[in-house]
């Protein structure tokens, strides 16, 4: 009973994002396939349900039939104000083809140019990746975010490894390396780039 009584009811939280703030897995999802299974669905209620999917969802592919259906019944404006939420679940679920759907025409944060930049790259659309370079490179000139820093460094480290620039790639992940949140990220993709130069050397 006593366990009962401290446990946060939707009242005292602010449903969806409190029990996501709480990390409570299960109750989070349950209210997150209720908003989208909603038959008049707010861009607000699918953007805060796929908070909780990308943040707690142990295996995507099996949502996929919902949230598509929740995004197909979204008015135009509502599919504009989602279409980050979107890039990010294709991203997640490694559907390239799809993501690219998604990409923003104008991408406005740090993860909107890596996750664009990974989609366009795994489809090896460098043409269309080569925009985001400059872009990139004007956001971290800009920016003193840890998180933005390492974000726009694995954007351009990416990109100048899959074009053969080893050099530059190189020391984008050496100070990305240098960013605690982004080091395994960085040591993953100097391990790579010292094997593209040992096979290049043979």
């Amino acid at each position: 009973m006593a366990a009962a009584l401290m446990r946060p009811t939707v009242s005292d939280l602010d449903e969806l994002g409190g029990w996501l703030g709480l990390g409570v897995k299960s109750e989070a999802l349950r209210l997150a396939r209720h908003k989208l299974k909603a038959s008049r669905i707010r861009a607000a209620d699918f953007d805060s349900g796929m908070n909780a999917l990308l943040t707690l969802a142990d295996r995507l592919k099996p949502w996929s039939p919902l949230v598509e259906a929740a995004y197909a019944r979204l008015g135009d404006r509502g599919k504009r104000r989602v279409q980050r939420r979107m890039l990010g679940f294709y991203n997640s679920l490694y559907d390239w083809n799809s993501a690219c759907q998604f990409v923003p025409a104008r991408q406005t944060s740090p993860l909107d140019l890596l996750m664009s930049m990974e989609a366009m790259l795994n489809l090896k659309k460098l043409d269309a990746a080569k925009p985001l370079v400059e872009k990139c490179w004007r956001m971290f000139d800009k920016t003193n975010d840890r998180f933005a820093m390492s974000a726009l460094l694995e954007a351009l480290a990416r990109y100048y490894a899959q074009i053969g620039e080893l050099e530059i790639a190189e020391e984008c992940w050496r100070r990305s390396a240098a960013i605690e949140d982004s080091a395994r990220n960085a040591m993953t993709g100097l391990v790579e780039i010292a094997a593209v130069r040992g096979w290049l050397y043979v």
